[in-house]
């Protein structure tokens, strides 16, 4: 999406020192600093007033395409057969233009809510066809499961640096409890793995994905719906694990990120801060993507709040908090309060399901 440069005025900004106050400059989709950074004529300014603005959150589990279907029973499923046998009955009653017309009108839905919570990057195994998009997707390898793959040791080796995204001990049953074993052997624990579940984990096996550097995605309120339950705190607490946030698509119960971020922190088990960075800094640093932090040649991949800090405005106030999303350096939605101060943003258009924004979509 082309974006004209934008100054952000009067402004809160949550960067990597704290909350300071003074303008952010957006050009050419990533954020400006410095002296390169003063007002130019091609600039379009926006008076925030005093506005939170935070990097734009991080899901790192959401099959987009899936928001739009039906959810499957609640569980617990002990292991994916059951789960997965289920949802390929369901899907072979339904006709191949239906498919296509679900998946369409599902990745659009999926994308509108995301942005409603500030959230500006979703890791999906599959992106819409289309060549723009509002939210960024990162480029990754997937993995359904290590049975479902003829080669999994191979495809691992292909991805190179890239992230890969894998089901790990996302069940209760033994098999599930002894991947960790199975994912050495195909030398798959490696720094760029991004453990998808993790509910049949044990502390030794979360201690051998910290070693390595590798992410735990943690989906707290699709455990609890499919399996019954989630990841234990011996798990999430082990020393120098990074853990990520995923909503879960809610054909598996998700409601979303900030519900996913709201359910860790009733649980418990990781402080604040650290769930925070699950969803911004330490995102981004395991997508292998410039996003999750506001700082110079950063994506301009922006949230902004009305609220006194992220915290707040994640866990106290919730999605009432967001005043705008921006993506890319361009605005994607906002309160239908912005719309005419972003007259020069005719892409912007009344949302049909909500009469609170204006968006892209």
């Amino acid at each position: 999406m082309a974006a004209r440069p934008l100054v952000l005025r009067h402004a809160r900004i949550l960067s990597t020192d704290g909350v300071r106050e003074g303008d952010l400059h957006l050009r050419n989709g990533r954020i400006a600093s410095g002296p390169e950074s003063t007002s130019a004529s091609d600039e379009f300014e926006i008076d925030l007033d005093g506005l939170l603005i935070a990097p734009g959150l991080c899901d790192a589990d959401h099959a987009l395409d899936q928001d739009f279907l039906p959810p499957i029973f609640p569980g617990p499923y002990l292991d994916r057969d059951r789960r997965e046998a289920e949802i390929e009955k369901e899907s072979m009653n339904q006709p191949p233009e239906a498919k296509r017309a679900d998946e369409d009108e599902s990745f659009r839905a999926a994308a509108l809510a995301s942005l409603k919570e500030g959230v500006t990057c979703v890791a999906s195994p599959r992106r819409p066809v289309g060549p723009t998009f509002p939210i960024r997707i990162p480029q990754a390898v997937w993995f359904s499961s290590l049975v479902a793959e003829k080669h999994p040791s191979h495809k691992f080796a292909k991805a190179e640096n890239r992230p890969v995204f894998a089901p790990l001990a996302d069940g209760d049953s033994r098999d599930c409890a002894r991947e960790t074993e199975r994912f050495t052997e195909y030398g798959m624990l490696r720094d760029n793995l991004l453990a998808i579940g993790g509910v049949g984990l044990r502390p030794a096996d979360a201690a051998a994905l910290a070693f390595v550097g590798a992410s735990l995605v943690w989906r707290p309120v699709t455990d609890e719906f499919v399996l019954g339950r989630t990841v234990g705190s011996d798990v999430l607490r082990a020393e120098n694990l990074r853990v990520l946030l995923g909503a879960g698509s809610r054909r598996d119960g998700g409601k979303g990120l900030l519900a996913a971020l709201r359910r860790a922190d009733r649980l418990g088990h990781i402080d604040r801060a650290r769930l925070l960075r699950a969803v911004t800094s330490d995102a981004g640093e395991a997508f292998r993507l410039p996003v999750g932090v506001i700082r110079k040649s950063a994506w301009a991949d922006l949230a902004v709040w009305r609220a006194n800090n992220l915290a707040e405005a994640i866990f106290e106030l919730g999605p009432a908090a967001l005043e705008m999303t921006i993506a890319g350096g361009a605005v994607v939605l906002c309160r239908s309060s912005w719309a005419s101060k972003l007259a020069f943003f005719e892409d912007l258009r009344p949302d049909s399901g909500d009469g609170g924004f204006f968006s892209v979509i």
